[in-house]
This record gives C-alpha cells, sequence and structure tokens, in this order.
C-alpha cells in the first residue's frame, strides 16, 4: 500500500486563568493588580510530559497500602495506534489516500460496535452477534514499532474480547506506534482500578524493563493516556506505557478514545 499523507494535529489548545468576581463586601484587589499566565511547556512537549508523569506516586500508607500484584499470572502486550479502512463506495474519505479512512486499533483489530451489550451476550452466554473471545495477547505480527511503519496500514475489524479468570493478576503492556503518525492515546477500564508500573520511551525490552517497575508506591487509575513518542524524523522512540492491574477481572475491556 503506499502511504500518503498523516494523521492531522488538532492545534487548538488554550490555556487560560479563571477569575471568580469579587463580592460587594469582600475585600477588593488593588487597582491595577493583573493575574500573570505561567509559563506552560511547548504543544509537542512530550519530554516534559514524561518527564512529569515519571513523578507521579499513590499516597499509601500503612493504614491505605497499594496492594500492587507481586506475582503476575498473565502477560498482555498490545499495541495502540491508527491503521487504516478502505474507503466506503461513493462516500469521500480523509485518509492517508482518497480510498482510504483513518481506524484506531489495538494489535492491529479496530473495535466494532455489536449488535447487543457484551456483558449479557457473554454472561447468558449468546455470542451470536455478540463478541467472540479471541482478541491476541500479543500483536499478531511484531515489527519494529519505533522505526519504519510496515507498508500494509489496513487493520482487521471486529468485536473481541480478553477473558481472564476470576482472581487472575494481569499485566498489560501498551506500547504506541507510529504507523500513521505518533498520538496520544487515552484508555479506560471499565469498572476497575489499575497501578501504572512504569512507562518509557523506545520498544519495549521483556528482559531488561520489567526491573524498573515501581512495585512499592506506583499512581493507582482508571484511565490513562498512552502518550505520542515524537515524530520519528527526531530520532526519539515512540513511548512505552505499561499497566499492571491489581483487581479481580472477569472480562478485559479498555477503551480506545
Amino acid at each position: 500500500m503506499e502511504r500518503g499523507r498523516r494523521g492531522t494535529f488538532d492545534n487548538s489548545t488554550v490555556a487560560g486563568i479563571l477569575e471568580y468576581e469579587t463580592m460587594s463586601h469582600s475585600k477588593k484587589s488593588p487597582a491595577g493588580t493583573t493575574s500573570s499566565l505561567p509559563v506552560l511547556p511547548p504543544i509537542n512537549g512530550t519530554s516534559f510530559v514524561a518527564n512529569f508523569s515519571a513523578k507521579f506516586r499513590s499516597l499509601a500508607n500503612s493504614a491505605f497500602p497499594a496492594n500492587v500484584p507481586q506475582k503476575v499470572d498473565k502477560h498482555f502486550f498490545f499495541t495502540v495506534g491508527l491503521g487504516t479502512n478502505p474507503c466506503p463506495k461513493n462516500q469521500t474519505c480523509q485518509g492517508p489516500n482518497n480510498t482510504t479512512k483513518f481506524a484506531a486499533a489495538m494489535n492491529n483489530i479496530s473495535f466494532v460496535n455489536p449488535s447487543k451489550s457484551m456483558l449479557e451476550s457473554y454472561y447468558f452466554q449468546k455470542s451470536n452477534g455478540g463478541f467472540t473471545d479471541d482478541f491476541p495477547n500479543i500483536p499478531l505480527r511484531t515489527f519494529n514499532y519505533t522505526g519504519t511503519p510496515p507498508n500494509n496500514t489496513m487493520v482487521i475489524n471486529g468485536t473481541k474480547a480478553v477473558v481472564v479468570t476470576f482472581n487472575t493478576s494481569i499485566e498489560v503492556i501498551l506500547h504506541d506506534t507510529s504507523i500513521l503518525g505518533a498520538e496520544s492515546h487515552p484508555l479506560h477500564l471499565h469498572g476497575y482500578n489499575f497501578y501504572v508500573v512504569g512507562q518509557g520511551f523506545g520498544n519495549f525490552d521483556p528482559m531488561k524493563d520489567p526491573a524498573k517497575y515501581n512495585l512499592v508506591d506506583p499512581v493507582e487509575r482508571n484511565t490513562i493516556g498512552v502518550p505520542s513518542g515524537g515524530g520519528r524524523s527526531s530520532g526519539m522512540g515512540m513511548r512505552v506505557g505499561l499497566i499492571k492491574l491489581g483487581d479481580v477481572v472477569n472480562m478485559l475491556r479498555l477503551e480506545l478514545f
């Protein structure tokens, strides 16, 4: 597939100061005083975001400890990024070229809304029209996630889920890619919190990187951004998001916004 234009960036983010109106009986601010905006990092300040996020820690103490699983029962590796789908007939698409449209994907699978509730399908064992439980634990095809993107950017469309046994401790590696542009990808886990035990740049190394995990006081979240790692022209690798879930899970459902 011939690569064309990449995804566009919405450069419309603004910053401002909200100042409450002074009540008539309150002491008014001295005349001529104004509030000044702080010096903010640039809109593409990936390094600043990485350094700031790496400082996050939980407020755990002896009364409210961070119960981070020290033993992992199951490991998952999910790539996150943009791919393409064919442009439907008689429609105008704004993908990399006139014959394709952008599609968000995890492990190269783009989510398709089911015809019925996924949880209803699962608990009543009515999978027809709901989902299949064959979402891959690792990418279907490996490549250099921080290097030259593959020529074929087409995704697979489907409604697939990861189902794990009750009371299983799992670890999920969320790895950004730059197939059609490096972007920040917010993800949300329904109904459960998880611990963010590490993050970094470059391709994840399963032999070396786990030694850098924070298993003592990691921040606990239910939503995280798998952030952009900057353009490939800068020589900077894509950002790696490492997540460890700290709760029992019946069905793993991550939403990509």
